[in-house]
């Protein structure tokens, strides 16, 4: 016969702690199949699976007593009845079961035995760190009242991250998919976790190998997750102490007026000549409207795009001998500009590029770069526009920032993580 429950339940009792934990315990008394001679009879394992038994998961409910944040927990004890005599089968059972408001940390809903259908166990929280700022609360620019900008231990602040932790079995170590992944791709390439793309970085992993039965093997693996919601890519300011062939020209400063251009800005990150990926609304190309007058004549000459949303924008502008502009191409892409064509207008530069044999100096080669000087003709380090020429303005727009993508990416997901946390 299958085993049965007799009566109700026989004993129950109950305990809390110091942060408010309760903790039931439930006795039965059961009563199995105790078996004929040289036949085996009905053991613990049965009787914990005695149909009419609490469910794991069941909340507390007997009787007039009701705890509906207690719930049956998977621990048990399963003992013969009193009255047994060691030797002889057993046919009563005593069976306590456990109710308890403390949380699992592993599902239980079915029971699950194989630990490779274990749930990935998680945890997070968040990591501080220093860093330097460029910037204060109000978004203006840290730096001294020479215009110079700090750098070091005086400029950084306490900031933080947040980290994942995941821990789940697999059959498959995938050693060289994750060595791949964390060397090569560490960041993703789509949303995960309610994080941006490029937010979510594998910083770190660790597994062990384990045994299931007498000989079967499997690993659990243990995956470090840090997210910057930033991205982990970085503006860096640009500055340096070498600047694109020319001079500071004080007499041109302010002169020509009416010189026109028409701009297309990207509608995503492109590859620009410069070398390095280009924020969203950064130039890509630039055709002449009008050449305006009063430009220093015969020359390249470094303009200012001027655009309602636009920073940090420049041309180069080569003018005829009467101070008219007859041609323009990009200088600094900026940032910020409409995604469609549209009219800018232009304002001179007073650093003026000086010709090379005859050619204006070219920005990707590094013989035409010479030491900084500054008005006075001192050595000296200053804030560039992108395109290798200094800032006479100091107005806090006009900073330009090289754009660093130091990770690569990819799907993170083949790691066999979960999609949602």
């Amino acid at each position: 016969m299958a085993t049965q429950i007799i009566g109700g339940p026989r004993l129950w009792s109950s305990t809390r702690d110091s942060q408010g934990y309760r903790d039931y315990k439930l006795r039965w008394l059961i009563e199995g199949d105790p078996g004929g001679a040289g036949t085996p009879g009905d053991g613990p394992n049965t009787v914990r699976n005695t149909v009419g038994l609490p469910n794991v998961g069941a909340m507390w409910n007997f009787g007039n007593d009701l705890d509906s944040w207690a719930f049956c927990h998977p621990d048990d004890d399963v003992q013969p009845a009193p009255g047994n005599k060691d030797g002889h089968k057993v046919k009563y059972w005593i069976y306590d079961q456990l109710f308890s408001s403390r949380p699992l940390t592993t599902c239980q809903d079915p029971p699950i035995d194989d630990p490779l259908l274990q749930p990935a166990i998680i945890t997070g929280g968040f990591s501080p760190y220093t860093r330097e700022f460029t910037r204060d609360y109000f978004g203006r620019p840290i730096k001294s009242s020479s215009h110079e900008v700090p750098r070091g231990q005086q400029i950084e602040f306490d900031d933080g991250r947040h980290y994942v932790k995941i821990s789940h079995n697999v059959a498959d170590l995938q050693l060289a998919l994750v060595s791949d992944i964390i060397k090569n791709t560490p960041l993703n390439d789509a949303p995960l976790w309610g994080a941006p793309a490029r937010c979510v970085k594998l910083s770190n992993w660790s597994w062990e190998r384990k045994v299931n039965g007498t000989c079967g093997f499997y690993y659990t693996r243990n995956f470090e997750f840090d997210v910057d919601l930033n991205t982990w890519d970085r503006r860096i300011l640009d500055e340096g102490s070498k600047v694109l062939h020319g001079h500071w020209d004080i007499t041109t400063a302010g002169l020509g007026t009416g010189c026109t251009v028409n701009i297309t800005a990207s509608t995503e990150s492109v590859l620009l000549p410069s070398g390095y990926l280009s924020y969203i609304g950064a130039i890509t190309s630039v055709t002449l409207g009008n050449g305006g007058s009063g430009y220093p004549d015969s020359t390249t000459t470094q303009l200012k795009v001027v655009q309602s949303g636009g920073k940090s924008g420049t041309i180069n502008a080569t003018t005829n001998a009467t101070g008219v502009v007859t041609s323009v191409t990009v200088g600094s892409p900026g940032q910020g500009y409409a995604s469609a064509s549209g009219l800018a207008t232009s304002s001179t530069s007073t650093w003026i590029l000086d010709k090379i044999n005859g050619a204006p100096p070219n920005k990707l080669n590094p013989q035409h770069f010479q030491r900084y000087k500054d008005r006075k003709g001192e050595n000296a380090r200053t804030l560039l526009d992108g395109g290798g020429c200094p800032i006479a303005s100091t107005d806090p727009n006009d900073q330009s920032f090289i754009f660093v993508q130091a990770y690569g990416e990819g799907n993170l997901l083949l790691l066999g993580i979960p999609t949602t946390l």
